[in-house]
């Protein structure tokens, strides 16, 4: 439950940012150009259909209902798990805070596009850290807690406590909520879904209180409530609306998508290759996704590279790039199919009590898949750096709950017993 109503959420969210746009001569700051009826609202519900269409076919599918299904496993301790989690979640914070420069969100109030172009070459490990490393260890330990009864232990207030540490210092004002979403989509996966719209709330206060701390200054004007709408609903919507004015009513050509797709293998395979750099800003621009997007948006392509600003272009705005109306309902269908399955993938996992591979697969789901769906780019979910996270962690989480941990502990016991002989 929790899962579909997050995709779903994710899925029409930029429709609902549509409706203020297809009026006359409403200002969108993020595009910076007043807008009007274009057509835009009526193209994206089909590709929102083609999306139900893809998620309800494979629902349909067996094979998919199964896919990695297994007999349970036994429960994992909690006393090791919840020492394994805390060594690791302890140097990730630290690692975060000092070495690339988190510490200064707190102190100094970096915003996030400030601490996101000052990083450098820690930037990839510490992204790792916060979309799978910590997310992981966090989940982990919280479904094995409950599982033995200690959810309000000590160990799990720590471990939040340092995973929502590192999700801040990235300076994010939905930090929290994003931090917390991995371990709550599994902690709750069969709950009511009026527990499901209490969290909900929870998540809009945090959200509220977050704004009236960090409120971006093009949107001092607007009260908490009026920002976050404009944040999560408009903003997500401007891109896919410019796209669609582009291509359909003024008959631009878009730049060629396939030449995106080299960009999978990271940059620096990608300069290899091709011989791109960033100190050919214009080429860059038209071989990454998500900086092409926002410059067809009207920036310039150097304010992108030097403040990492990023407009949501959204799977919509992808497909259309890639072959119009009909790429859109092709990448449409694509996902639905994707997420359900991902869905199933994960419940099994769950049944399964397989918390590693869950864990992984709800941290993907969220920081890859959903990113992918509100700001578009195939990068979102198979860039090497995202693969490579995705499978260091489940190895990561396999050793966690495996038998070399316990074996060692059997060991380090075994001679502090001989030794008080």
């Amino acid at each position: 439950m929790t899962y579909r109503l997050l995709m779903l959420a994710a899925l029409y969210i930029p429709l609902v940012g549509l409706a203020p746009l297809s009026k006359s001569w409403f200002f969108a700051q993020g595009i910076g150009q007043s807008t009007f009826e274009n057509g835009a609202s009526i193209a994206f519900l089909a590709y929102c259909l083609a999306f139900t269409c893809g998620l309800v076919v494979t629902e349909k599918m067996a094979f998919v209902r199964t896919l990695w299904s297994s007999p349970k496993r036994v429960i994992p301790d909690f006393g090791m798990t919840s020492a394994l989690a805390l060594s690791a979640l302890v140097p990730m914070a630290l690692f975060v805070l000092f070495a690339i420069g988190g510490i200064g969100t707190f102190i100094n109030g970096v915003s996030a596009g400030d601490f996101r172009s000052s990083l450098g070459g820690g930037g990839a490990i510490g992204y790792l850290v916060l979309k799978y490393y910590s997310p992981v260890v966090v989940t982990i330990l919280i479904l094995v807690a409950k599982e033995h009864g200690r959810l309000f232990s000590w160990q799990v207030f720590v471990a939040v406590a340092l995973h929502v540490t590192i999700a801040m210092s990235f300076g994010y004002k939905s930090a929290v909520v994003m931090a917390m979403l991995p371990p709550c989509i599994l902690l709750f996966w069969h709950s009511h879904w009026s527990r499901i719209f209490g969290l909900g709330l929870i998540a809009f206060a945090i959200l509220v209180a977050a704004y009236l701390v960090m409120k971006p200054a093009d949107q001092a004007s607007m009260s908490p409530v009026a920002a976050i709408f404009y944040r999560t609903f408009v903003l997500n919507a401007e891109e896919p609306w410019k796209i669609w004015d582009l291509h359909y009513r003024q008959g631009v050509e878009l730049p060629p998508y396939i030449d995106t797709l080299p960009a999978l293998l990271g940059d620096r395979a990608f300069s290899s290759i091709t011989g791109i750099t960033r100190g050919d800003p214009g080429a860059w621009a038209y071989t990454h996704f998500s900086v092409m997007m926002t410059h067809l948006s009207g920036y310039d392509v150097e304010y992108i590279l030097e403040r990492g600003h990023n407009n949501a272009a959204n799977i919509f705005s992808e497909g259309v790039m890639a072959g119009g109306l009909a790429g859109a309902l092709l990448f449409g269908l694509a996902a639905g199919a994707m997420g359900n399955t991902m869905c199933h993938v994960i419940e099994n996992r769950l049944a399964a009590r397989d918390y590693g591979a869950a864990a992984v697969g709800a941290s993907y789901f969220i920081f890859a898949f959903i990113a992918w769906m509100l700001g578009g780019g195939v990068a979102e979910i198979a860039h090497a750096a995202v693969l490579f996270g995705a499978l260091t962690a489940f190895i990561g989480a396999r050793i966690m709950l495996g038998p070399l941990p316990s074996i060692m502990l059997l060991i380090y016991q075994r001679i502090q017993r001989a030794n008080s002989v």
